[in-house]
C-alpha cells in the first residue's frame, strides 16, 4: 500500500473513533477548515439580528473548485468570504450570483435544511454590508475599500440542534450526501487508490501541511503549461484518483500533520499508525515516550537500561488490538516552493520491527543524562544541535540555535538511521566529537549536555562499526591509549578544581579545559604542560592525603599508556578519550570515590 491508501484507513479509522481533545477536528468530505472573522445571527426566516467578530477556526462545506481556489471566483457552499454575498459592483455581482445559484441548487435537492434556506433568503436582500456597518463590524483598507476576503459565518437562531452552522454536524452530512450525489455525474474512470471505477477528482485539496497554505501534494493538471504535456494526451492520463478518495486521504493527512506531525525546519516528520495502534513516536527516546507522563525510573545501571527498554517493547506488543499485520507509517514531507508539498521519505513497517528498531537503536546510542544519574538516549533533534548548532548565549541556561535546513536534512538522515538500521553517519559523529573536544567555548549548561550527547553517539558508533560495546563504568586498565589520556586530562582538571576551592578564583576556566583543543593533537606534550603547572602551583595548596591519591592515580595512568610505543604518545587522540574523560570525571565526583581518596 502508499501513502494514499494508509492515509484513506487512517480516515476510516479516525471516523469511527471519537476524538475530543485534537489540536484540529478530522474534516467531513467535502469540506475544510478555514478561520471565521464575523459571525453573522439571523432568524429562521432571513432577518438580521445582530453580529459578532468570531475568530476561531471552522469547518464549512466546499466543493472542488472552491477548495483550491486562487483568483477565479468560485464560492464556497455556504460560509465564504463577504465578497460572495454582497453586490456593490460588476464583479462582485457576478460572484454573488454564482453563490447563490449554488446555494439554490442545494435547498431544491433532496438534502435541503431550514437554516439555507434561512441563509439564501437574508443574503438575496444584499443588506451585509449594511448591517455590518451598523455594528461597526466592518473592516475597510486604507484606501477605504471593503477588505473582500472578510470570512462571514452563520448562527440561524431558532433553526433544530446546533445553530451555528459550522457546528452543526447533521447539516455536514447533508452537505456531503448531496455533494457525493452531484459528484457522480463526473466521468468515471479507475482510481489509482482504491483501483474501482469512480468519479475522478478534478483538484486536490491544499494546505494540508500549515506552515505552506497554498502547497498541494498533487498538483492540479493544466492545460497551459507543461504539467503533464510530452508525456500524455490528456490530462486525465497523468493520474485519476477519485474525488471521494482524495478528500479521504487528504483530510487524514492534514490531521495527522497538524496533530502528529513534528515541524523542524520547515519539514514535517510523522509516524502512525492507521489502524489506531498506541506506538511511540519515531523522533523521541523510547523510555521518554514509555514515561511520558509518569515519573521516570531510576536508572543507573547499563543491564537495567537494556531490561526496561525490553518492558517497553512488551508492553506495547501486549496493547496491540492487531498482533499480526500492524503497520508504522512514516513520512516526511516538505515544500519545494510554496505551490508544491513533496514527500521527501516514506516507509512502512510492521510494529514489531518497528518497536525492535527503536529499542536497538537508544539500546546503543545511550549515556548518562544531564545530572548523570539516569542511562537515557538523547533525541535525534538533539544530536542534530549539538552536532551543527551554535550556542549563541553562553550565560544562564544556554541557547544552542541552527539553520533550518541543516536541522532538516540531519534529521531526517538519522530518522532513516534509526528506522533502517543504518550505519550511523561518519561526518555526524566527528563534528559533534569536534564541538566536545572544544568545551571551554561553552556555558556550563550546554557543555554538559553536549559531553553527555557525544558519549551516546561514540558508542552508538563504535557499536554499528566496530560492534564494540562499550562499557559505562570506568575501565582503569582499558588499552586504549585515547582512553587513558582521556582519564589524565579529568585528574589534571580535578587536581585544579580541588586546588582553587570556592573562592572567586575557581570561577575562570582550569588549565586543562583551556588546553582541550590542542591536547587531542599532541596529548603526551601537554600532559608535560599540565604536569609542571601540577607541581608548581597546586599540589602545594592540597592537603598531603589527597596529593599521595592524585600522584598514586597519576602513575597507574600514565604506567597504562607506557605500554604503548613511544611514537603514538604524541598522536591525536581517537574519539574514545571523551569516553575515559567523562567516565573518570564521574568517577571523582562519587561518594565512594571520595571516601577513598580522605583514606
Amino acid at each position: 500500500m502508499g501513502l494514499l491508501q494508509q492515509a484513506m484507513v487512517t480516515y476510516d479509522f479516525l471516523k469511527s473513533v471519537s476524538e475530543k481533545n485534537e489540536e484540529e477536528p478530522l474534516c467531513p468530505i467535502a469540506h475544510i477548515i478555514t478561520k471565521a472573522d464575523i459571525e453573522v445571527k439571523i432568524d429562521i426566516d432571513g432577518n438580521y439580528i445582530g453580529a459578532s467578530e468570531e475568530k476561531a477556526k471552522v469547518i464549512i462545506p466546499v466543493t472542488e473548485k472552491s477548495s483550491g481556489r486562487t483568483s477565479k471566483p468560485n464560492p464556497h457552499a455556504l460560509c465564504d468570504q463577504i465578497k460572495y454575498l454582497v453586490s456593490y459592483d460588476k464583479k462582485s455581482t457576478e460572484a454573488k450570483e454564482l453563490y447563490m445559484n449554488q446555494l439554490k441548487e442545494w435547498i431544491e435537492s433532496d438534502y435541503s435544511d431550514n437554516k439555507i434556506v434561512a441563509i439564501y433568503n437574508y443574503v438575496k436582500k444584499n443588506s451585509l454590508l449594511v448591517d455590518l456597518k451598523k455594528d461597526e463590524l466592518l473592516k475597510m483598507k486604507s484606501d477605504k475599500s471593503i477588505d473582500e476576503k472578510i470570512m462571514i459565518v452563520w448562527n440561524v437562531i431558532g433553526s433544530e440542534g446546533k445553530t451555528q452552522v459550522y457546528y452543526d454536524t447533521r447539516l455536514m452530512e447533508k452537505y456531503t450526501k448531496f455533494y457525493l450525489d452531484k459528484v457522480k455525474k463526473n466521468n468515471e474512470d479507475i482510481c489509482y487508490v482504491t483501483g474501482k471505477k469512480e468519479p475522478l477528482a478534478s483538484q486536490h485539496l491544499k494546505g494540508i501541511f500549515s506552515l505552506n497554505g497554498n502547497a498541494k501534494l498533487i498538483s492540479a493538471n493544466d492545460t497551459t503549461n507543461f504539467t503533464f504535456k510530452g508525456r500524455f494526451l490528456e490530462q486525465e492520463q497523468a493520474i485519476g484518483i477519485s474525488y471521494t478518495a482524495s478528500q479521504k486521504a487528504h483530510n487524514a493527512l492534514k490531521w495527522l500533520i497538524t496533530n502528529q506531525g513534528v515541524i523542524i525546519g520547515g519539514r514535517c516528520f510523522l509516524g502512525w499508525s492507521p489502524e489506531g495502534e498506541i506506538i511511540p513516536k519515531c523522533m523521541d527516546p523510547f523510555m521518554a515516550a514509555m514515561y511520558d507522563n509518569s515519573e521516570n525510573p531510576e536508572i543507573v545501571k547499563l543491564s537495567d537500561y537494556r531490561d526496561e527498554l525490553l518492558k517497553a517493547v512488551l508492553s506495547y506488543k501486549s496493547n496491540l488490538k492487531n498482533k499480526v499485520n500492524s503497520k508504522v507509517v512514516i513520512a516526511v514531507f516538505d515544500a519545494a516552493t510554496t505551490g508544491r508539498l513533496a514527500l521527501v521519505n516514506y516507509n512502512e513497517i510492521l510494529i514489531d520491527d518497528y518497536l525492535e528498531k527503536l529499542r536497538k537503536w537508544d539500546e546503543y546510542c545511550s549515556w548518562y543524562g544531564y545530572k548523570s544519574t539516569n542511562i537515557e538516549s538523547p533525541s535525534i533533534l538533539m544530536i542534530t544541535k549539538y552536532a551543527f548548532g551554535v550556542e549563541r548565549d553562553k550565560s544562564g541556561k544556554g541557547k544552542v540555535e541552527i539553520s533550518d535546513g541543516i536541522s532538516k536534512q540531519t534529521v531526517d538522515r538519522l530518522l532513516q538511521c534509526r528506522l533502517n538500521e543504518e550505519l550511523f553517519p561518519r561526518d555526524i559523529k566527528n563534528n559533534i566529537v569536534n564541538n566536545a573536544s572544544k568545551l571551554y567555548l561553552y556555558g556550563t549548561n550546554t557543555r554538559r549536555k553536549l559531553l553527555n550527547i557525544t558519549c551516546a553517539v561514540i558508542r552508538k558508533f563504535h557499536y554499528d562499526y566496530m560492534k564494540e560495546d562499550f562499557a559505562m563504568e570506568l575501565e582503569q586498565e582499558r588499552k586504549d591509549i585515547s582512553y587513558q589520556f582521556g582519564r589524565l586530562l579529568a585528574v589534571y582538571e580535578k587536581i585544579e578544581k580541588d586546588a582553587l576551592g570556592s573562592n572567586e578564583e575557581n570561577q575562570r576556566e582550569t588549565n586543562a579545559m583551556r588546553m582541550q583543543s590542542v591536547y587531542c593533537k599532541k596529548p603526551m606534550h601537554y600532559a608535560n604542560e599540565l604536569e609542571k603547572q601540577m607541581q608548581r602551583a597546586y599540589f602545594t595548596r592540597l592537603n598531603p592525603g589527597k596529593v599521595v591519591y592524585y600522584k598514586k592515580m597519576i602513575g597507574q595512568i600514565l604506567s597504562e599508556i607506557n605500554n604503548f610505543p613511544e611514537s603514538e604518545w604524541n598522536k591525536s587522540l581517537k574519539d574514545s578519550y571523551l569516553m575515559g574523560y567523562y567516565l573518570q570525571r564521574r568517577s571523582l565526583y562519587t561518594k565512594k570515590d571520595n571516601e577513598n581518596m580522605e583514606k
